[in-house]
């Protein structure tokens, strides 16, 4: 059985989003090319050391929601921006918008476009259903 870190998979994914947030407020071009080479080795480095454990926490959600669907490569499902929204003793607290994920078709929502997408901080599998309504389908606090 797959032994599962999610205080590690939690920490490595804040680490890879603080430093993606970071990067989109530089302006100087050779600052912003030195911070995309590292988040891509830290995105390398998460892949390597967590990837396995982050898609078993997917096919899990995806048994319960889209058991025909495959499960996409687990960073797929990292927001293309994330919200700071506070601070507590593990890092940053981050919230996305209700566009943000990988769509999935679950028949319990019926024709709403759901999209599956990772929060950290608490390690969280968001399921947004339409723009006024999400779901928390997996948290490390079930």
């Amino acid at each position: 059985m797959l032994t599962i870190d999610t205080a590690a998979i939690g920490k490595a994914l804040l680490e890879i989003i603080d430093k993606k947030e970071a990067s989109e407020k530089l302006t100087n071009e050779q600052e912003r090319k030195e911070a995309a080479n590292n988040i891509r080795n830290l995105r390398s480095k998460f892949l390597e050391q967590h990837g396995e454990q982050l898609r078993s926490i997917l096919e899990e959600v995806y048994d319960d929601l889209s058991p025909d669907s495959s499960v996409n490569p687990p960073l797929d499902y990292l927001a293309n921006h994330y919200k700071l929204i506070g601070t507590n003793e593990k890092g940053n607290v981050y919230d996305v918008n209700h566009q943000e994920g990988v769509p999935i078709d679950t028949d319990e929502y019926g024709e709403n476009p759901t999209k599956l997408v990772i929060l950290p901080n608490p390690l969280r599998v968001i399921l947004n259903i339409d723009a006024h309504t999400r779901e928390e389908v997996w948290s490390v606090n079930f």
